[in-house]
C-alpha cells in the first residue's frame, strides 16, 4: 500500500479542514464529516429478542454475557440509532477500545503516547441529543459485517443521518463487536468452529433484524426518535455478512430499496445465488472482492437475479486496479488510516505481514465519499420517493 504518499497529502488536507470545522464540534478530522444540512445525534437501545430463546451460542461459561433480566438467555441486541439532531456537538468515538486492541496487534511496540492520542478520537454524532422535531423521516436499517459493530461505520451512517435519514444499526450478541449487556462482563465475538456456526451467525443476525423491525414498527417502545419514522419509507443497508442478511430480508413487503456492500453468499441457501428481490437493489463492491469473484458470470449476481427490480452494480475504483479498494474500506478505517498513530501501526503491519493488509491503495477519503454519494443518490431515488404503503 502506498501509505506514505497518501498520508502526506491527506494530512495536509485534513489539517486545513480543521480550521473550517466549528470548534463546538471538536470531532476528529480523520473521520468523514457529514455533508448534509442536519446535525447528527445518536442513541443506543437495548432489546431482548424474545423470538430466539435461548441464544444458540449460550453456554454456562458465557452466561454472564447476558443481562440479568434475560433469564431465558435469548438473543440480545444493541441498537445504535443515528438521527437528525437540533444540537451541534460530538461524543467519544465508541469503537476506541476495539481500535486500540487492533493497533496493539498490528504493532506490538506501539507507544502509550500513540494509544492516548487514539483515545481522543471523537465522533461527529452527539450522544442523546435533541432530535429534529419532524414526523416523517425515512429509515434505513443497517446490518454490519461479522466481527464489526455498527459504530465502526460512522463515516457512512452519520452522513445519511445528516441528509434526513434515521439510521438504525443492529449489533447482534457474539457477532457484531464486543457488547456489554451486563456491567460485570463483555460479550465477545465468537470465532466460528464449523460451517454450522457460520449458519447460526446468519440465523441469529437475520432473526435480530426481523425482531427489531417488527418491534419498532408496532411501536412497542416509547422513544422520541423512533416516533419520527415514516414507515412508508424503509430502506436496508448491509456490509459483508450484513449484506446477505438485508438481501434475504428484502423479501418483506414494505421495503423500498436495498443496498449491499461487498455482498456475500446467503449461507442458508447453500449456493452463491440470491433469489429475485422485490425491491430495487444497489450492489456496491470493492475492486478486491469483485476481482476475486468475477469470472464469466459474477457468482453473486446470477442471471436469475436480473429482474425488473435489479438496478445497478457500483465498483468502487477502476477495474484495471484490483487493489484500489478493499473489503474494509467500507468501514471507518478507510479514513482513520491517516491518523498518525494508526498510519504508523498499519505501516508496521504491512511490513511484517503484507498479506494481512485490508485497505486499498486508493485515496481512502475519496473512496468513502464515492460510497456515500452513491448510497445517498440511490436512497433519495428509491426511499425518499417511495410510493409503497406501509404494511
Amino acid at each position: 500500500m502506498i501509505y506514505n504518499f497518501l498520508y502526506a497529502s491527506l494530512l495536509f488536507a485534513y489539517n486545513t479542514a480543521l480550521f473550517a470545522i466549528n470548534s463546538s464540534i471538536e470531532a476528529s478530522p480523520y473521520l468523514n464529516q457529514p455533508s448534509g444540512e442536519y446535525n447528527v445525534g445518536h442513541e443506543e437501545i437495548h432489546l431482548i429478542n424474545k423470538n430466539a430463546c435461548p441464544n444458540v451460542f449460550f453456554t454456562q461459561k458465557n452466561a454472564k454475557s447476558f443481562s440479568k433480566e434475560n433469564t431465558l438467555h435469548c438473543n440480545e441486541i444493541e441498537l445504535v440509532v443515528y438521527y437528525p439532531s437540533e444540537d451541534r456537538g460530538s461524543s467519544v468515538y465508541q469503537p476506541i477500545p476495539s481500535l486500540v486492541s487492533d493497533l496493539k496487534e498490528f504493532d506490538g511496540n506501539i507507544s502509550q503516547r500513540d494509544i492516548e492520542q487514539v483515545k481522543n478520537i471523537r465522533s461527529y454524532a452527539k450522544k442523546n441529543t435533541t432530535p429534529v422535531k419532524k414526523n416523517d423521516f425515512p429509515v434505513i436499517f443497517f446490518s454490519p459485517g461479522y466481527g464489526l459493530s455498527t459504530q465502526e461505520y460512522e463515516n457512512t451512517l452519520t452522513d445519511l443521518a445528516s441528509h434526513g435519514y434515521i439510521v438504525i444499526g443492529i449489533n447482534s450478541q457474539f457477532i457484531n463487536g464486543e457488547l456489554s449487556f451486563n456491567p460485570e462482563h463483555i460479550a465477545k465475538v465468537i470465532d466460528p468452529e464449523s460451517e454450522e456456526d457460520k449458519k447460526n451467525f446468519f440465523r441469529n443476525t437475520y432473526s435480530d433484524l426481523s425482531y427489531t423491525y417488527e418491534f419498532l414498527k408496532t411501536k412497542e417502545i416509547s422513544d422520541p426518535v423512533i416516533s419520527m419514522i415514516n414507515w412508508k419509507k424503509v430502506g436496508l443497508l448491509g456490509h459483508s455478512l450484513g449484506s446477505a442478511i438485508v438481501a434475504r430480508f428484502a423479501y418483506h413487503t414494505g421495503i423500498c430499496a436495498v443496498a449491499g456492500l461487498d455482498l456475500t453468499i446467503d449461507l442458508l441457501e447453500g449456493n452463491d445465488c440470491h433469489k429475485d428481490l422485490k425491491a430495487p437493489f444497489l450492489h456496491v463492491f470493492s475492486t478486491q472482492l469483485y476481482h476475486q469473484n468475477n469470472d464469466e458470470e459474477f457468482p453473486y449476481l446470477c442471471k436469475g437475479n436480473r429482474s425488473a427490480n435489479y438496478k445497478q452494480v457500483l465498483i468502487v475504483g477502476s477495474l484495471t486496479n484490483p487493489s484500489y479498494s478493499m473489503h474494509m474500506n467500507f468501514c471507518d478505517y478507510s479514513t482513520l488510516q491517516y491518523f498518525p498513530a494508526i498510519h504508523d501501526a498499519l505501516s508496521v503491519l504491512e511490513k511484517n505481514n503484507p498479506e494481512a493488509v485490508f485497505l486499498g491503495t486508493g485515496n481512502g477519503l475519496e473512496i468513502t465519499k464515492t460510497i456515500n454519494n452513491n448510497l445517498l443518490k440511490f436512497y433519495n431515488n428509491y426511499v425518499q420517493l417511495c410510493k409503497l404503503n406501509a404494511d
